[in-house]
Parts: structure tokens; sequence; C-alpha cells
């Protein structure tokens, strides 16, 4: 059966009819409902589907209006009750519509952005708020000069996952007693844990003040990242210094260029080279707990890679046992997505996910992804492949650790699991039952090279040797 027939709030079409049938008995004569796409969705096997909805709306008065609702799919029997708790928690009345809208046939609560399940988002009044009470933690001229007064602020989303966390690039106005005007620029994070973003901004904190003094005429640390600018525990809300640039997916899509791919590995071993310390740690046996439920909810999707997935999870699982590895700093999310160029110089973003762990943790999490683009068609094996000999070299040339190729094997295939094959079943992607296979297939062939070599192969020696086993040579 496809998701989108198991699940009506999938299908874009069906809620568009049933919103229209809803806003012209709401709102009669007044509000028609123009279009529907769906921005994005998400499923959870155990806690159903999410889905972050663009909805067109038309009025005779106010012309043409885009509200952004995330739904949520719940239980029947729990429908009712769940919509009166939405309605009392929902703060923000749209321009057009309800804060909360309840779609019972369908099982569908709508919640009008910037509502949100779980998070408290910003809205343009409350950050201005803040900002007035808070200037001199974000802004040092305010230090300086207390007569500067805040009036008006805004934030754009840039990336939001409904109930877990947002990302947005804010914006300010300030004024000051003789009428000179500055905008304010800065990027907001807002997770759904207070705790966890808290200890997060810490950390970015520390981080700062961890490297050695810059030399005479250098004014940051060796490695470019947001400056921490301050923390809202209300919002649970992490202000940061917005960095000029866009980042290195983009850049590579639009330049082909390998040689910032070769300077990102070196930006990767300059972090590991970190002396800071922070709580949370990736081992081998951490991972193995990590992927359990992964591999149950594998094995219901695609019952007839049953017996490969696990004759490839008790060979994986069997090397997570003994193996002792070195503890780096690591950026725990390390992508080409989270690295920012500007004028050739590298940044590192979206440290949220900072770590304790092996190197090979950070090498094989960028490696991993570029299979899962691959397989949304927006790389070809030969763009991976470059990428991997570019990124492992620049990295192998700046690092006093040694990866070798059992250990980038071992987390290579633990992130195809854990991170790249339960997105493809979250993201409810066209094709994935077979992009499934072909990943198992592909972390087969990795965990095959890995063990034919000897035990003091490197990842070099590794990356080479799924070079020539796929036939392919990147270019220069």
């Amino acid at each position: 059966m496809k998701p989108d027939a198991a699940v009506p709030a999938l299908d874009a079409a069906v809620v568009q009819e049933h919103l229209a049938a809803y806003f012209a008995a709401a709102h009669p004569g007044d509000v028609t409902v123009a279009g529907l796409d769906i921005r994005r969705k998400w499923l959870d096997p155990d806690k159903g589907a999410t889905v972050l909805y663009a909805l067109t709306l038309t009025t005779a008065t106010q012309g043409r209006h885009e509200q952004q609702y995330v739904g949520k799919v719940v239980r029947s029997e729990k429908a009712e009750e769940e919509y009166r708790a939405a309605v009392k928690k929902a703060k923000v009345q749209p321009a057009l519509g309800e804060a909360v809208i309840s779609l019972p046939r369908l099982r569908l609560l709508l919640y009008a952005f910037p509502n949100d399940p779980k998070l408290k988002l910003l809205t343009p009044a409350k950050l201005q708020e803040w900002l007035t009470a808070n200037l001199r933690r974000v802004w040092r001229e305010a230090r300086r000069e207390p007569s500067w007064q805040v009036t008006q602020a805004g934030v754009e989303s840039l990336r939001y996952v409904p109930g877990k966390r947002f990302t947005g690039r804010g914006r300010a106005t300030v004024v000051n007693t003789e009428g000179s005007a500055h905008e304010l620029r800065f990027i907001v994070k807002q997770l759904k844990d207070e705790k966890a973003a808290k200890k997060s901004y810490r950390n970015l904190v520390k981080l700062w003040a961890s490297w050695p003094e810059p030399a005479q005429g250098e004014s940051r640390p060796p490695i470019r990242f947001p400056r921490p600018l301050a923390y809202d525990a209300r919002h649970a809300a992490i202000f940061l210094e917005e960095l000029p640039g866009e980042n290195l997916w983009e850049v590579f899509l639009r330049t082909g260029d390998l040689t910032l791919i070769k300077q990102a590995g070196s930006l990767l071993a300059q972090l590991h080279r970190s002396k800071r310390r922070v709580p949370k740690r990736v081992s081998r046996r951490g991972e193995w707990r990590e992927n359990r439920p992964v591999l149950a909810a594998l094995k219901r999707e695609v019952p007839e890679l049953r017996p490969r997935l696990l004759r490839c999870w008790r060979e994986w699982r069997l090397a997570a046992k003994s193996a002792r590895e070195p503890e780096v700093l690591l950026h725990g999310s390390f992508r080409l997505n989270h690295i920012f160029v500007h004028q050739g110089e590298l940044a590192l973003i979206d440290l949220d996910s900072l770590r304790l762990g092996p190197p090979a943790y950070d090498v094989a999490n960028l490696i991993s992804s570029l299979y899962y683009l691959e397989g949304l068609g927006q790389i070809t094996a030969r763009q991976r492949l470059a990428i991997t000999q570019h990124l492992v070299a620049g990295y192998a040339e700046q690092t006093p650790h040694r990866i070798t190729a059992e250990e980038l094997g071992w987390y290579l295939i633990s992130l195809l699991i854990n991170k790249q094959m339960s997105k493809l079943m979250a993201h409810d992607h066209a094709g994935r039952r077979d992009r499934i296979g072909e990943l198992l297939g592909q972390a087969e062939a990795i965990w095959t090279q890995s063990r034919a070599l000897p035990a003091t192969a490197t990842m070099v020696d590794l990356t080479g040797q799924l070079l020539q086993a796929e036939g392919n040579r990147p270019p220069a």
C-alpha cells in the first residue's frame, strides 16, 4: 500500500480538499484555498506522521497570502483531547484562518506557524521584547552607548523541523537619541529542550575560549565558526553571529571545486586538534545500541532484505566489542552543508552536536551523507568518489591521528544504517525501498573491502580500494 493511501495527510490534494471545505464553512465567501504544497514530511512508525504544509489563501480584501502549517497525525480517540490542548497552547493568530485547525476525518491537527507542538518559537514581538531587555548581550556597541533602542525585529526561517529545532536569520533595527539607525544581523537557533539548548550554548562559549590566543594581527580562533552571542532560556534560543558566505554543498554543486573539499578535510583535522572536552560521547557500543531500533524498523519496512540485514548486522556487531580508539572533539554532524565558504575561507556551522569520540566518526559522517545524496540523484557516483578522495587526502595531510581502514569502514556502515537508511524511511522518498537495498549493497561492499585489507591499512587505502572496485576515476 502506498504511504499516501495509508496516511491521507501525506496527500496534498486530499488535505487541500478538506481545508477548502473547512474554510468554506468557517469563513463563507471570505477566504478561499488557492493551493497547498507539502514542503517536508517525517514518518515515524510509533509517533505517526508530521508534515510541513505551505497553504495559499486568498481574500477579496487582502489578496493572496501564504501560511505555513505544521500537520500532526493523531489517534482518532485522542483527536478531540489533543485539539483542545493545542488551542489552549497556541498563542499566535495567523493573518488568515485559525491558529489551530482540526480535520477529524484525516486525523490531522494543523498548527499555524509559528505555533508549534513543542517549540516556543520567537515571534517578531517576542524577539523585539527580548532584544530590548538584552541588547547589550547581542551588540557590543550598546554597552558603550546605552541610548540605542530596538524599533523593529523579525526572523526569517532557514531550517525548521517541527517539534524539534528551528534555525532562523534574525534582523533588528536599532536607533539612538541622535536619530542614527543600525541593522543588527544574527542567527537564532531554537531547540525543544531548554537543557539541551543551554548545554549547546555553553559548549560553544567554551569552545570559542579554548583556542590558543590568536597571533598578532589576528582577531579570531584558527577555525572560523559563529561567535555565540547570547542565550534565552525562556525560548530555548541560542543567538549566534551571522557569518557571510554560502554553504559548501551549494558551492560545490555550482562550481565542482574539489580544492575546497580538500580544505574541508584540513578544517576537520584542525577541529580534532582542539583540547576542549564535552560530556557527550560516541563509541562503538553506543552506536550499536542506537542502531538496534533502526534495524528492527528496516526489517519491517523491507522484509525481503531481512537475511542480508541480519548477516551484515552480526558481522558489524562482532567488530564493536574489542576496539579501542582515540577520543577527539567531534563536530558530530559533519556534512558539506555544515561548512560555510566566503572568499575562499571555510567556516564550521551547526555545532549543536559536539561530542567526544573517534575521529573516524566525523569523516564517515560526511562520506555516508554522500551516498544518501547520490541516491536522491543530487550527485553522481563519480562525484561522490571525487569528494571522498579529496576530503580524506586533506584530512590525512593535517591530522596527527591515524584512522585505519577498519575504523572508517565500521563507522561508515553504522552511519549508513542509523542515519541514511533511517532518513529514507522517515522522509518518505520515492523509491525508498529500492534505495535502501542499494545502500545495503554499498554497506556490504565497504565491509568486504575494509576486512580484506591488512590490519595496518589506513582510511586512504580503503577509499582508494573502493575507488578501484567501483571502476571510476574522479577528476584531478
